[in-house]
């Protein structure tokens, strides 16, 4: 998922078998063949959920993880580093969501206050991408956060919902699911409508991640 400038259901589908047309005698059945069961087969776990979502167990925040929330989730952090890499552009709008400027009225005030804070700031943004992204290498099937890591999923999240809302034109009077449904009417396949799928999804979990962690049990 490349960040450039610039809801869907599934169904069960059951297929009926091959009838014998009119007149055409069915073949008999040995006492030795089975009737074929008609009962539909129960599986053995239950089906993975629509997304994750964090809960709170004892004082971690756990949620079970799918191929596809993995998928989005390295997608997304390696997105936000490829950002912050090297020297990000300054004139970049995403990059001024994520640095925004302390003194706006003043430049050159404002040029030595980058220079003196947003090597490390940069930093801090980078490893906490990098963070998420070794979380994930070892998490498997379930992510399990200490209240320290979803603190820092939070602020990985909220690096990552920056940038892409700002590639986006996301505002705080934005509704998404709104934007997506007139992104769809567009072109179903435009890069947009899944960049706004991403931006939804992460809002959700973030807000999962939050409940979790500020969940008194």
């Amino acid at each position: 998922m490349a960040w450039a400038d610039g809801s869907g259901s599934s169904a069960w589908v059951v297929m009926a078998e091959d009838a014998p047309g009119p007149g055409t005698p069915a073949e008999p059945r040995g006492p030795e063949t089975p009737a074929v069961s008609r009962e539909p087969e129960v599986p053995a776990e239950p089906p993975e959920p629509v997304m994750m979502v964090f809960r709170r167990v004892g004082d971690e925040c756990v949620a079970r993880i799918t191929p596809q929330d993995a998928q989005i989730l390295r997608q997304s952090m390696a997105s936000l580093a490829a950002l912050l890499a090297d020297d990000p552009d300054p004139d970049d709008p995403a990059v001024g969501r994520l640095f925004p400027a302390v003194y706006p009225d003043d430049p050159v005030q404002q040029a030595e206050f980058r220079r003196l804070t947003e090597t490390e700031l940069r930093t801090t943004k980078l490893n906490q991408a990098r963070g998420v992204l070794a979380d994930l290498v070892e998490a498997g099937r379930e992510v399990r956060l200490t209240p320290e890591r979803a603190e820092l999923w939070l602020r990985a999240l909220t690096d990552v919902r920056l940038a892409l809302g700002t590639r986006l034109g996301v505002t705080d009077d934005t509704d998404i699911e709104a934007e997506i449904d007139a992104a769809v009417g567009r072109d179903p396949e435009s890069p947009r409508v899944m960049q706004l799928t991403v931006y939804l999804y992460l809002t959700y979990l973030q807000e999962s991640l939050v409940g979790a962690l500020t969940d008194a049990g």
